[in-house]
């Protein structure tokens, strides 16, 4: 329970706007992404679930959601986030409590047009111990993470103050995630992420490492906060964490970024290949989303 006070303790000197001497909290990792901000959909696809296992990273858990219902049983869920278990867990619980819609509501923080399904149930408290109901049976560490800050701060505030305020509108959410899709692929999910093992490391990327080889591996958008000599040394060693057949992934989001991979693409330095995706963000003409792939054959 140390560490779980510890967690306590800094998410409520977070909430108050206190100071936290913790390497997450120092380089801006502390919040928690509410949902995730790539485009899951399109590239998902391109990997193989069943009976293969995944390392990801993500602190909004949709990463791992979205693998499980694709048919993934064991998922890894790396990051320096602090509050990643307690915040997956919850999801999970709501999951399996709450119809797609109201999920949905309940877990985001909706304020402008394109927010169709906003309405005052996010993180609304009569929701939110509906669901610890069923968190307390999951995991009881993030059922006493949870109430215990329902029990000291407004839900609202909570709900402000913990999580990203880079939070894609409703439309992009359902968009980017499979699993919110439909009531049909949101109830298979149900089932799944139940049988489920998923695991959790809290370290920085660069200081991981394990003996355990994955079939899947993604590393979100790591690369925009790494140097180009950091972003090989992850590059290779991520490889080798690779099972034979077995692919890794990098996200990119802005055109800046892009730049840099393509430097290093064209430097011959690495087996990296550009991902074509989709999507084009037509409110914002200046963004595009891309990925890299290493296949490891």
């Amino acid at each position: 329970m140390e560490k779980l006070d510890c967690d306590i303790n800094n998410a409520s000197k977070f909430i108050e706007g206190q100071d936290i001497d913790s390497e997450a909290f120092k380089i801006n990792f502390g919040t928690i992404y509410p949902f995730t901000n790539e485009n899951v959909f399109d590239y998902i696809g391109k990997f193989d679930f069943i009976n293969h296992n995944l390392l990801t990273l993500g602190s909004s858990g949709d990463q791992a959601i979205n693998a499980i219902n694709r048919g993934a049983k064991e998922v890894t869920i790396l990051d320096i986030n602090p509050f990643v278990k307690y915040y997956y867990n919850l999801k999970k619980a709501a999951i399996l409590t709450l119809d797609r819609i109201d999920y949905i509501r309940f877990l985001s923080k909706s304020t402008d047009y394109y927010n169709m399904l906003y309405s005052n149930l996010s993180f609304n408290r009569n929701v939110f111990y509906k669901v610890l109901e069923t968190l307390q049976s999951i995991d009881y560490e993030s059922f006493l993470f949870w109430d215990t800050l329902l029990e000291n701060y407004d839900s609202n505030l909570i709900r402000t103050k913990l999580f990203s305020t880079d939070e894609e509108h409703d439309l992009n959410k359902i968009k980017y995630n499979p699993y919110l899709h439909s009531d049909v692929n949101y109830a298979a999910t149900k089932k799944r992420i139940q049988a489920a093992n998923v695991s959790f490391v809290e370290k920085n990327v660069c200081d991981f490492f394990t003996k355990t080889k994955y079939d899947n591996i993604w590393l979100s958008n790591v690369g925009q906060y790494l140097t180009i000599f950091e972003f090989k040394k992850v590059i290779e060693k991520y490889k080798g964490f690779l099972d034979k057949n077995g692919k890794l992934l990098f996200y990119i989001f802005f055109q800046d970024a892009l730049y840099t991979y393509k430097n290093l693409i064209k430097s011959g330095k690495t087996d990296l290949y550009p991902l074509s995706l989709n999507y084009f963000d037509k409110v914002n003409e200046d963004e595009h989303h891309f990925a890299l792939v290493y296949n490891n054959k």
